[in-house]
């Protein structure tokens, strides 16, 4: 085999790779949107379990990683390095739920603040990794989400928890978003173009 043919071979398999982690980002956005807007779409049908809103919160986070768990299965495995990264950029934002609640005084800007938080997590997530290829759909998201998220506080200080459907449906889009520019990426990475 000459040495032109390792070369194309070389560069199938980074086409490949391009393709897969563009794929599996997208999976991941369409994953967690849809895990998330069916959780909440359940629990908000049931407004007395708010009084429980730790435990709301508690089953929330183990779906999500047993999420992690089922959709990590395919993907390539992350230094640990890079693991400390996603969990910096999951807990860096988390002061924002107080800071919103004493900035606005309203219990339900502070119950929708989640949002934000999502949002600023996204965005971390992008610039924690260097604006890395696979990340930029992140980055499509989060841009989304805190551009709409003076809408949000808006409607919580106007419509009280009502807010947080708006919320959940323009996360729903922000994610569908972001799947299919990694869905548009994956496609262009395997016909050699950028996105890989």
């Amino acid at each position: 085999m000459g040495l032109d043919r390792y070369a194309e071979l070389a560069e199938l398999a980074g086409r490949m790779r391009g393709y897969f982690e563009n794929v599996v980002t997208a999976v991941n956005f369409f994953t967690y949107g849809m895990l998330t807007g069916a959780y909440f779409s359940v629990v908000w049908g049931f407004p007395e379990l708010w009084e429980y809103r730790y435990a709301v919160l508690a089953g929330f986070t183990a779906l999500m990683v047993v999420a992690y768990a089922v959709t990590s299965r395919f993907a390539s495995r992350a230094p640990r390095v890079e693991v400390w990264r996603w969990v910096a950029s999951f807990l860096a934002p988390l002061p924002v739920f107080y800071v919103v609640a004493v900035a606005t005084g309203s219990e339900a800007a502070a119950a929708s603040a989640w949002y934000l938080y999502v949002g600023l997590f996204l965005l971390l997530v992008y610039v924690s990794f260097g604006g890395a290829e696979w990340s930029k759909p992140f980055l499509v998201a989060s841009s989304t989400m805190l551009a709409t998220y003076p809408a949000v506080l808006y409607l919580s200080l106007a419509r009280g928890y009502a807010a947080n459907l708006v919320a959940l449906g323009l996360m729903l889009a922000s994610y569908y978003a972001a799947g299919i520019y990694a869905l548009r990426r994956a496609h262009r990475a395997l016909e050699g173009g950028v996105g890989g």
